[in-house]
């Protein structure tokens, strides 16, 4: 395979992990169990699943009252670097109790548009 081809595919993954987003619709939408997190962001919105979630040990009130409250609707926007700075899933998502929101964009942004 030339250098020419190999560029060609790897411009083409790019592509589908990366696309623009329009800014500020709807906050999130849920489905199959999970919570899909819609941002002003070039990647695919973030995919939140609670089964993957639970089914590490965690408990509902592990991030229920303490990080996020239980009203739909009532989390803010939110921004990477707030995640980045240990809020919302940075606050275990730090590289320490669970992979790090700074490195790893494909484990949550692989949802549907």
């Amino acid at each position: 395979m030339n250098k020419k081809n190999i560029f060609i595919i790897l411009l083409l993954a790019v592509g589908i992990l990366v696309f623009p987003l329009p800014g500020n619709f709807q906050t999130f939408a849920e489905q199959d169990g999970g919570i899909i997190f819609f941002k002003d962001t070039p990647l695919r919105p973030a995919v939140f699943d609670h089964q993957k979630h639970l089914a590490a040990g965690n408990a509902c009130e592990a991030c229920h009252e303490k990080i996020f409250t239980k009203k739909k609707g009532s989390t803010p926007p939110m921004k990477m670097k707030a995640m980045r700075d240990g809020k919302y899933c940075g606050t275990c998502h730090n590289g320490t109790k669970a992979f790090t929101v700074k490195h790893s964009c494909v484990k949550c942004h692989f949802g549907p548009r």
